[in-house]
């Protein structure tokens, strides 16, 4: 339950951010799609020269081609992570949403002053006309309700015969490296060195370089970038730059720099770094 206060506690100081990171998004996905309106495809079309009709229509097979081309670079990995990421900070938010609509009115109220409004006790009490320890007591228990809102699957989770089931592995080997080792490590409080060794595990070039080069499973330290000196392609090298993002927490303070990593995945890459930044960001399991 303390964990999950912690987790609750993270979720409101973040949340005016994860609002307006929401906006950005929903800003950068829709110019994104822009080029891809009627116009801009109709424009292409017309841009190109007569290659010969196909049967039965006004667009030339080359002019096809082409059109699906321009159509397909716009939905490349940048766009897919961002829409997934879109997905699932709305669905977050509207989590927390429905569980703060379940408090009490004064609960929720010294909660949505002091955590999203970032309003100081001493201004919540003037306009409240409450006493600050009395304030202080509406938001312990209001978290502490939207703990035991939270915990409610946590404790199907622990009943589950295998809570490994809620992940998506790339396959059966996949899966026991990342059971191998959760069972090495002593206790991994943060999900982002879930998401690391997630990634690691499912990619054959880090985990033939070994896990133990770029995470110490006795101490629960990461491994210092300057000290990895096993060359890696340029593929696994970004896709270890991606894991060592997710491992430092701090997700939604570098979102810029985990989008510009998933520009330049693809195939089993990307869907290995999509998962993980679930992990990282919502992890599932406690």
């Amino acid at each position: 339950m303390k964990n999950t206060i912690k987790q609750v506690e993270m979720l409101l100081k973040n949340y005016p951010a994860m609002k307006n990171e929401l906006r950005v998004m929903e800003y950068e996905l829709g110019r994104m799609n822009s080029p891809l309106n009627a116009e801009a495809i109709e424009g292409k079309m017309l841009s190109q020269p007569d290659y010969g009709w196909v049967s039965g229509s006004q667009i030339s097979d080359k002019t096809s081609d082409l059109v699906v081309e321009h159509i397909d670079r716009q939905r490349n990995g940048k766009y897919h992570a961002l829409k997934f990421l879109l997905h699932n900070t709305h669905s977050e938010l509207q989590r927390l949403d429905f569980y703060l609509s379940l408090l009490p009115h004064d609960e929720m109220d010294v909660i949505r002053q002091f955590d999203f409004e970032g309003l100081i006790w001493a201004e919540i009490t003037r306009k409240s006309n409450v006493v600050q320890r009395t304030l202080e007591r509406r938001r312990k228990r209001g978290i502490e309700k939207l703990a035991g809102y939270y915990s409610i699957l946590d404790r199907i989770e622990r009943n589950e015969p295998d809570s490994y089931s809620r992940l998506r592995f790339i396959g059966y080997i996949h899966e026991e490296r990342y059971r191998d080792c959760f069972g090495r490590a002593a206790s991994i409080s943060i999900p982002g060195i879930e998401a690391m060794l997630y990634i690691i595990s499912g990619c054959n070039e880090l985990w033939n370089a070994g896990p133990d080069t770029f995470y110490n499973f006795e101490t629960g330290k990461i491994v210092c970038q300057e000290h990895i000196t096993q060359p890696l392609s340029e593929a696994s090298g970004r896709l270890l730059s991606l894991a060592r993002s997710f491992s430092l927490g701090l997700v939604w303070d570098r979102l810029a720099d985990v989008l510009l990593h998933f520009r330049e995945l693809e195939h089993v890459h990307l869907e290995l770094a999509l998962e993980a930044l679930q992990i990282a960001l919502f992890p599932r399991r406690r």
